[in-house]
């Protein structure tokens, strides 16, 4: 899917809808000032932009708006900063989960843009990055055990049903895009053609264990350490499904000292009293899918190299799942 043409809307436009949102009824009005905008080096599919912003009181605030015009939806999957703001308003403001605070949305009439407002952590540091990594990663693995943990009893909330939930054509279409791609590689596509029905089975392993609210990308930079606390970011995919799958996403090509850390920090964090017996086995099915996940995105990517090792990475999930 190409990335839409999209012009980034005028300072007039942007005062408009940030005077809308910090002087709401809900709260004390407040004069801003745009002071600086430019657009965000870390930008990946949505257009966004930093736009820094001086309030009447002498305080400041640099707050990053991301914008989308285009298509809802991808492979099944609701997409776009509107889908992310319901995510940010109804599962984690209620929890008062330790993300980016999330200021607001506004639906553009004249573009038909959505905008997603939140705070700009300047100065968060990639766990992958710190001085103490293992620690760094081993806290973000917890983190996330911790939200599956909260949002376990309350996913089949009628405020949550606007979530995507992964189901068997979604787990399976992955390794049917992989087996496509792989076409050409008759030796290859033979081995993925024969695991394809293996990997149903481990789809309905994951589809029996219980569901909770996941992150849905939960990579290292997609999370950040900011004054201390774990600050999960970009939750456009957040869903409902097995929450061994974000663990399996995090921890995957790391060393595997700081995969067995992390997986004890999960289980800590999500089950104090105990993981279950067959722990192992659900992540391990959590895997296979992210693989495919990743190898089926698109062909060739990122590069030959790359999807040669994750291939190595496959056979031996397939291995300890007794996948042959």
């Amino acid at each position: 899917m190409r990335k839409p043409l999209f012009s980034f809307p005028d300072a007039q436009a942007l005062m408009l809808v940030f005077d809308s949102i910090f002087n709401s009824s809900r709260s004390p009005r407040r004069r801003v000032n745009i002071v600086s905008r430019k657009p965000n080096a870390y930008t990946s599919y949505h257009p966004s932009e930093l736009v820094g912003c001086r309030f009447d009181d002498g305080s400041r605030l640099t707050l990053l708006v991301k914008y989308w015009v285009g298509p809802t939806k991808d492979r099944g999957h609701p997409i776009g900063p509107g889908y992310e703001a319901k995510v940010y308003r109804r599962v984690l403001q209620p929890l008062g989960c330790s993300t980016p605070q999330f200021f607001g949305a506004h639906n553009d009439p004249e573009t038909g843009a959505t905008w997603l407002i939140i705070e700009y952590l300047e100065d968060g540091v990639y766990p992958n990055k710190t001085l103490v990594q293992l620690a760094s990663l081993g806290l973000t693995a917890r983190w996330i055990g911790q939200f599956h943990a909260a949002n376990q009893a309350r996913w089949s909330s009628p405020s949550l049903s606007f979530l995507h939930r992964y189901d068997a054509p979604y787990y399976l279409q992955w390794a049917r895009s992989t087996a496509q791609f792989e076409a050409g590689n008759a030796r290859r596509h033979s081995w993925l053609s024969a695991l394809y029905l293996r990997y149903e089975e481990a789809v309905d392993f994951l589809l029996s264990k219980p569901a909770t609210v996941i992150h849905g990308d939960y990579y290292a930079d997609n999370t950040l350490i900011f004054r201390g606390a774990i600050r999960p970011i970009d939750w456009e995919n957040a869903s409902i499904a097995a929450g061994e799958i974000d663990l399996a996403s995090f921890t995957n090509g790391w060393h595997w000292q700081a995969v067995q850390a992390c997986e004890l920090e999960y289980q800590q964090g999500r089950w104090p009293e105990g993981a279950p017996a067959d722990f192992k086995r659900t992540l391990d099915c959590a895997r296979l899918f992210v693989l495919f996940r990743l190898l089926g995105e698109a062909q060739n990517w990122p590069d030959a190299g790359m999807r040669r090792w994750r291939f190595r990475q496959l056979r031996s999930v397939c291995k300890r799942l007794g996948f042959g």
